[in-house]
């Protein structure tokens, strides 16, 4: 993979909102696009992590993408975070994920089945992308000889 694509992917994951901060997985949309948004069904297939594909529906107003794994669906609907675990369970909060949470989805044990992120429309009718008007700093990259990387 060239430096381009690792660069446009990290972009991209930004964009989204994906974010780890003291190992803590973040999902914080700030650049999401009309555009980006699905407006009729689709489908998402997704490497399971006990082997095998598994094709996940993905209907209009959504937007679907896999992290280590993990589908994630943002979806427009209240805002609170779904967690569907392999044992059929659910968890619901009103904000994001918890270490344990993040630790299991980064083992990639499979115990994460899935996400689903609820983004309410801005109430001005802008659109999600509306409502944080920049995206928070990314990390400092540094060389092998610890010299800052611009």
């Amino acid at each position: 993979m060239t430096g381009q694509a690792k660069e446009d992917i990290i972009m991209r994951f930004r964009e989204l909102g994906v974010r780890v901060v003291d190992r803590v997985l973040h999902l914080e949309p700030g650049r999401v696009f009309e555009e980006d948004w699905l407006t009729g069904p689709a489908s998402l297939d997704v490497m399971a992590t006990e082997g095998g594909l598994r094709t996940l529906a993905l209907g209009p107003g959504e937007l679907g993408f896999t992290l280590c794994g993990v589908p994630i669906v943002y979806r427009r609907q209240a805002s609170g975070v779904s967690i569907t675990l392999a044992d059929g369970g659910q968890e619901h909060r009103e904000a994001g994920l918890d270490s344990a949470t993040s630790a299991r989805i980064f083992a990639r044990d499979g115990h994460v089945r899935q996400i689903s992120v609820g983004l309410p429309a801005d109430p001005h009718g802008r659109g999600p992308e509306a409502r944080t008007a920049s995206l928070p700093a990314g990390p400092t990259l540094h060389t092998a000889e610890g010299s800052e990387v611009a």
